[in-house]
C-alpha cells in the first residue's frame, strides 16, 4: 500500500492565497519601477534641465552677465600677457644665430686661409646691428683677396673692410715640418644687420 499526501486545506483557499501572492509580488515590482522612474525624472529636472533654462529674474541676468564680463576680462588679460611674451621672444630671436653666421663664413673661406679669432659685438646704435671682426692668416695676398671678395658678396655681411694685412712668420703651432712658413696676417671687419620686426 502506498502512502499518499493528502491536503486537508480546501482548493479554493489555496487558490486565493496563490492569487494574493501574485498580486502582492507584481504590485511591489510596479511600485519599485514607478519609484525608479520618478527618481530619474526628478534628477533630470533638478540637475540637468534647470541650469540650462535662462535666468528668469533681472538680478540673475545681471549676475550671469557680470560673470561673462569677468571671463572676457580674464581672456583679454591672458591675451595681453601672451602678446608681451611674444614681443620678448621676438626681441631675443630677431638676431641671427651665430651658427648661421659661422656657416656662411665656412662656405666663403678657402683652404689657404684660416681664422684664429672671431669676435662679435653689438653696435653702438640699434640700427647698426652687430659688428664682427675676423682675424687669421692666409698663404698669400691672392688667397686673402679671394676670401675678402667672397665675404663681400655674401648678403649677410655688410661694409666688409680689410683693416690690415701684413706678412709675418706663422706661430710655432702652424709650422710645416718644423720650418716657419711665411703667411699674411689679416683682420677683417664687417657688419651684420639686425632684421627689423
Amino acid at each position: 500500500m502506498a502512502i499518499r499526501e493528502i491536503n486537508l486545506v480546501p482548493l479554493d483557499i489555496l487558490h486565493r492565497q496563490k492569487v494574493w501572492r501574485h498580486i502582492v509580488f507584481w504590485s511591489a515590482w510596479l511600485v519599485l519601477s514607478m519609484t525608479i522612474i520618478a527618481l530619474v525624472y526628478g534628477y533630470q529636472i533638478i540637475r540637468v534641465i534647470s541650469p540650462l533654462q535662462p535666468a528668469t529674474s533681472i538680478e540673475e541676468m545681471y549676475t550671469h552677465l557680470g560673470a561673462t564680463f569677468e571671463e572676457i576680462d580674464q581672456t583679454r588679460t591672458e591675451i595681453e600677457r601672451l602678446r608681451v611674451q611674444e614681443a620678448f621672444l621676438k626681441s631675443i630671436t630677431r638676431n641671427q644665430p651665430l651658427s648661421l653666421t659661422l656657416l656662411r663664413i665656412i662656405h666663403r673661406i678657402n683652404l689657404q686661409t684660416w681664422l684664429t679669432a672671431l669676435a662679435v659685438k653689438a653696435g653702438e646704435e640699434k640700427e647698426e646691428g652687430l659688428l664682427m671682426t675676423l682675424s687669421g692668416f692666409s698663404k698669400s695676398n691672392d688667397t686673402l683677396g679671394i676670401f675678402l671678395t667672397a665675404l663681400s658678396e655674401e648678403p649677410l655681411f655688410h661694409a666688409v673692410v680689410l683693416k690690415y694685412a701684413r706678412e709675418v712668420p706663422t706661430p710655432r703651432y702652424l709650422e710645416l715640418n718644423g720650418e716657419p712658413v711665411r703667411a699674411i696676417q689679416f683682420q677683417i671687419r664687417c657688419k651684420i644687420p639686425v632684421p627689423s620686426l
